[in-house]
């Protein structure tokens, strides 16, 4: 099994900004998404306080919980950055780094993609 590999550095920062690119948009849809979400859920603890007279008990129970959609364009600018400044024609990245900036899989990446699905899906019931 092959641990390290090396890679052109100009190709790598082509895949990189590209990288970075759909993370923006997935992050500026994440948050359009978002927003429609929480209207979802302010619509509907809005109707349960209209339409019901709560107890206190019923009240104390009722809570919003946000989580809010996060960047990470910062991870892709900092190894940018650094393609851009490195004088070498080869960069030796191993299989975390290759995983990371070429195969595009963060250790963030499943949450960010799992809570993105659930906004998305949240606010496609908006328009329904």
């Amino acid at each position: 099994m092959i641990d390290k590999v090396k890679v052109n550095r100009l190709k790598l920062l082509e895949m990189l900004k590209t990288n970075r690119t759909k993370h923006v948009d997935d992050f500026n849809k994440a948050v359009e998404d978002y927003r429609k979400s929480l209207l979802v859920d302010v619509s509907a603890l809005w109707g349960q306080l209209e339409e019901h007279d709560l107890s206190y008990d019923q009240l104390a129970g009722l809570s919003l919980h946000f989580a809010v959609p996060q960047s990470h364009a910062g991870d892709y600018d900092i190894i940018i950055q650094m393609m851009e400044m490195s004088v070498d024609e080869t960069i030796e990245l191993d299989q975390a780094n290759f995983q990371q900036y070429v195969m595009d899989n963060w250790s963030w990446k499943r949450l960010f993609t799992t809570m993105n699905g659930m906004y998305a899906t949240k606010a496609m019931s908006l328009s329904s």
